[in-house]
C-alpha cells in the first residue's frame, strides 16, 4: 500500500476530521446510495413481474371455472408457506417424460 501525504490509497486518514475526510465520506455515501437505488429498482421490477404472473394465474383459474379446485387445494396446503416454488418444480418434473430418447 503506497502512501501519499500520510494517507492510504483508500482515502484520507479516518482519524482526522478534515474537509477532505468529509468529501470522501460524502462520495462514498453517494456511491452507496446509487447502488442501493439500483438494487431497489431491480427488486421492485422482480416483485412486479411476480405479481403480474400470479394475477394472470388467478385469472386463468377463475376464467376456467377452477375456483373450487383452488379453494380445495388452499385448504389442503399451507398457501402462505414458502415451499410453493418447490411444489411447482416437483409438479413440473413429475410431468416430464421418463425417456427423452
Amino acid at each position: 500500500m503506497s502512501k501519499r501525504n500520510g494517507h492510504s490509497n483508500h482515502g484520507p486518514d479516518p482519524g482526522q476530521v478534515t474537509l477532505e475526510n468529509a468529501r470522501f465520506s460524502i462520495e462514498r455515501l453517494l456511491e452507496e446510495l446509487e447502488s442501493t437505488k439500483r438494487k431497489l429498482e431491480s427488486t421492485r421490477r422482480d416483485f412486479e413481474i411476480e405479481m403480474n404472473l400470479k394475477n394472470n394465474l388467478y385469472a386463468f383459474v377463475l376464467s376456467h371455472g377452477m375456483f373450487k379446485e383452488l379453494e380445495a387445494y388452499s385448504k389442503a396446503n399451507r398457501m402462505e408457506s414458502p415451499d410453493g416454488h418447490l411444489k411447482a418444480i416437483r409438479c413440473l418434473a413429475m410431468g416430464l417424460p421418463e425417456n427423452t430418447n
